[in-house]
């Protein structure tokens, strides 16, 4: 079945009230932030976060209280400032308003794949005596070839993946320039919503197929202030500005500025 070709907000209001999200892009290149401004508008919803580093995003939604819990590699970013830690996602950690796990993006990324795969658990190597290992999320079996101990992990299956595209065609194709964790998101997902920059007649070599995708929404520069490679770079002006705003105690006012009234 092609996936729905919706309007951003009928697309956002199709996200469950309760669940888990993902994001795809990384750090501050082609977060699905159109989508991520659309659903800060529609209040309401308690989300669990898990997601590879994608710090701007995160901020947003960890700001406007719909996370109740995050799990993430980190939440820091370097643009032309130097670098700099999400200031909600910061208040809310020592404040103790979220519930927060901070484990390495490779642990993630296992995860992820295991839910891809429809594995129980997959082996997670070299993270024994880390400091970011999360005893909650693994367990130690014996290799039946060897009898050894192995560290394995538990899926994640995302109820929800937010993902920006470069372009998708008119049957749910996606081209993605530079797909580091959007494929593996939207195989491990099991509901799909794609922002894209244009929709086009046909991709000949889809970088994520059809199938794998429920929504599709044609949202020009949807992944501002991040960058989407080949469309544009990052603002790195206006990130900071909200970085001013926000860590200043002016979230609220960012909101009614440029979230709100762009509605």
């Amino acid at each position: 079945m092609r996936p729905r070709i919706l309007s951003l907000t009928e697309a956002v209001h199709s996200i469950p009230n309760e669940g888990t999200i993902s994001l795809g892009g990384f750090d501050i290149v082609r977060a699905p932030m159109a989508l991520v401004f659309e659903l800060t508008r529609q209040a309401g919803r308690v989300l669990d976060l898990v997601s590879t580093p994608n710090p701007l995003a995160a901020d947003l939604l960890i700001g406007t209280g719909l996370v109740q819990k995050a799990t993430l590699a980190f939440s820091g970013f370097q643009f032309e400032r130097g670098f700099a830690v999400g200031p909600m996602w910061k208040k809310a950690v020592e404040a103790g308003e979220i519930d927060y796990r901070e484990i390495d993006a490779y642990s993630i990324l296992c995860g992820l794949r295991a839910a891809a795969m429809g594995l129980p658990f997959i082996p997670l190597t070299d993270i024994d005596g880390s400091e970011l290992n999360d005893p909650a999320r693994r367990r130690t079996v014996l290799n039946p070839f060897n009898g050894s101990e192995v560290t394995v992990t538990r899926p994640i299956e995302p109820d929800v993946a937010l993902i920006h595209a470069q372009a998708a065609d008119r049957n749910g194709n996606l081209h993605i320039e530079d797909p580091i964790v959007d494929e593996l998101v939207a195989k491990a997902s099991k509901i799909v919503l794609v922002s894209t920059e244009k929709i086009v007649d046909r991709i000949e070599r889809p970088t994520i197929p059809f199938y794998l995708v429920d929504v599709i929404v044609e949202s020009p520069r949807g992944a501002w202030p991040s960058a989407c490679p080949g469309h544009y770079g990052a603002d790195h002006e206006h990130i900071g500005l909200y970085m001013d705003m926000a860590g200043n105690g002016r979230f609220d006012d960012y909101r009614r500025r440029f979230i709100e009234s762009s509605a």
